[in-house]
């Protein structure tokens, strides 16, 4: 009777464990302004993947995907995991702690200056990585369902004065369960004439970071930031003064703030 005991106990333990509901993942790349100068910028992302407490490399995805860098603004991501079986951007994991995302990218990339018809090179120099580990730690529960946002920095990644240019890319990551929006959906960027500035630069400067948008063809904006306490202006090229400096505006993981609204002289 207890061997009967034992055997139905681990019969037991060991459906409940092949049972467990998984978790799921969703990664998302946005983008920093990069300069106004260029038209695109093709970044190749060659596999995707994160590291669990354990230390242990596990990959989410391991197909080649180009994405055009300057369309990533006002708001816009681009997925870099996708469940082919579900066609969901959620990639199912393991319940369990996890310490940040793993970065594959080509070497070789392309951009298109302004006005030019043809794609120059951006390579990677050698003696720069190409795998990169971009540490964040949090975990995922079964059943649960967590994005997780990087966010490129193109005018901080490009060397300009390399022949062909080089690509030293500069990430940041965060979850999107700790971040919240400053928009300018009703309340947009203009002049004094009230028309539409196109390409200003919404700054949110923190004590630790500074994040950036630009402004679109209506004069409105959207970004993305971490939870924070940020001082937000706004400058553009051909305005030598913005009149507005809204202080300590103070950004939630639900915060959709669209109060925000700047004229520029």
């Amino acid at each position: 009777m207890k061997r009967e005991i034992l055997f139905f106990i681990f019969i037991l333990l060991f459906l409940m464990g092949c049972g467990q509901e998984k978790g799921k993942i969703r990664i998302w790349l946005i983008d920093a302004p990069p300069p106004q100068v260029v038209e695109h910028i093709y970044l190749t992302v060659v596999g995707v993947g994160i590291r669990n407490s354990e230390g242990d490399a596990i990959t989410l995805q391991l197909d080649p995907y180009t994405v055009d860098i300057v369309g990533l603004m006002g708001g816009f991501a681009a997925p870099l995991t996708f469940n082919y079986s579900t066609g969901s951007y959620f990639v199912d994991v393991e319940p369990g702690d996890y310490t940040g995302v793993l970065l594959l990218l080509a070497e070789i990339n392309s951009l298109v200056m302004e006005g030019d018809s043809v794609a120059d090179s951006l390579l990677i120099p050698e003696g720069v990585p190409i795998e990169y580990e971009l540490d964040e730690a949090f975990t995922v529960l079964p059943g649960e369902y967590r994005t997780i946002i990087v966010d490129f920095d193109a005018s901080k990644s490009i060397n300009w004065y390399s022949e062909p240019y080089e690509l030293i890319p500069s990430f940041r990551i965060f979850q999107s369960s700790t971040a919240g929006f400053i928009r300018g959906i009703v309340k947009t960027i203009e002049d004094t004439s009230e028309v539409a500035v196109k390409f200003a630069t919404l700054h949110a400067v923190s004590s630790t970071d500074t994040m950036t948008t630009l402004s679109d063809s209506t004069g409105k904006y959207s970004l993305f930031i971490p939870e924070g306490t940020y001082d937000v202006s706004v400058s553009a090229e051909g305005y030598t003064v913005f009149d507005t400096l809204y202080e300590g505006v103070v950004v939630n993981s639900d915060s959709v703030l669209d109060n925000y609204n700047f004229i520029l002289e």
